[in-house]
């Protein structure tokens, strides 16, 4: 891989890399950036409901038809977004 793949790469991440930056020191840093874990809680969607008007703005019986088909853990931001696409089908 190139340095300039790698300076992309670092940019996807998110990762400001220094213009007189080594291949090995973007590398250390693109290695350290992908090895930190997601830090957005995960929530189950029972968890999620109560909140359901101040999280996403709709009520509990709009959130358990876009929940209806879902399972497992979100974190909000995975949430708002499975909700947003089911408002975008028409319900």
């Amino acid at each position: 891989m190139t340095t300039s793949d790698l300076r992309a790469h670092a940019a996807e991440l998110k990762i400001e890399i220094d213009d007189k930056a080594k291949k090995a020191d973007i590398v250390a840093a693109i290695r350290a950036a992908e090895a930190v874990p997601d830090l957005d809680p995960m929530f189950s969607i029972d968890d999620l409901r109560p909140s359901a008007r101040h999280l996403f703005g709709i009520s509990e019986s709009t959130y358990d038809a876009a929940t209806n088909r879902l399972s497992g853990e979100y974190t909000v931001k995975a949430m708002r977004q499975e909700i947003d696409k089911w408002l975008k089908e028409g319900y």
